[in-house]
């Protein structure tokens, strides 16, 4: 699902790929250096670039090039997926509906080494009802890692489904639950610790 519905047709967008660690990131940044897409696979590249591209208009002109932008990206990208990077990188969410960025803003609050459930996010929204739109919001995030969608689990705080298409939901389940362990989220059994819950969700 494309959540960037428009875009200026003349607008450049820089793609890149690159494999960091054994893993293969991918980015897309405007021409102000802001993140448009990013995406990610464990073994192959075209499914990263795929995933990264069904997030960007046709209409758009996305090249295959590296500059300090998309560099600087993908770096931040892989250390975010080895447990010890910021998410702080601009993000160009001019298009986003705007509960959905809302989501999008409370979800890069959360810290490492923490999760919330998609009621919690709704609750702190103050849209008590809304945890299946949240739930929508991070199945079609078009910025994994830097948007940390995988720091939101169900309420029986099991670690559930990880929205990467590309991944497929048996390996997205293991990629996700290996995010958070490698973030220090503390688990009993197949099941995050309350002690691992971020805000208003008993903290």
């Amino acid at each position: 699902m494309t959540l960037i519905k428009e875009l200026d047709a003349s607008a450049l967008i820089s793609l890149d790929s690159r494999k960091l660690n054994g893993v293969w990131f991918t980015v897309a940044t405007d021409s102000k250096g802001r993140v448009l897409a990013s995406g990610f696979h464990p073994t192959n590249k075209n499914k990263a670039i795929a995933e990264v591209r069904s997030n960007i208009p046709r209409n758009a002109k996305a090249r295959l090039r590296s500059d300090k932008s998309t560099l600087r990206a993908l770096k931040a990208l892989n250390e975010i997926y080895s447990g010890r990077g910021s998410t702080e990188l601009k993000l160009n969410l001019n298009t986003t509906p705007r509960f959905t960025r809302r989501v999008y803003e409370l979800v890069r609050s959360t810290p490492r080494g923490y999760v919330m459930t998609y009621g919690g996010v709704a609750s702190m929204l103050r849209k008590r009802r809304a945890s299946r739109a949240v739930g929508n919001a991070m199945a079609n995030n078009p910025f994994p890692l830097f948007v940390p969608c995988h720091r939101v689990v169900p309420s029986t705080l099991h670690v559930g489904n990880y929205g990467l298409s590309s991944i497929g939901k048996t390996l997205g389940r293991k990629v996700k639950f290996e995010l958070l362990k490698r973030e220090g989220v503390k688990f009993e059994g197949d099941r995050v610790s309350l002690r691992s819950l971020w805000k208003s969700e008993g903290r």
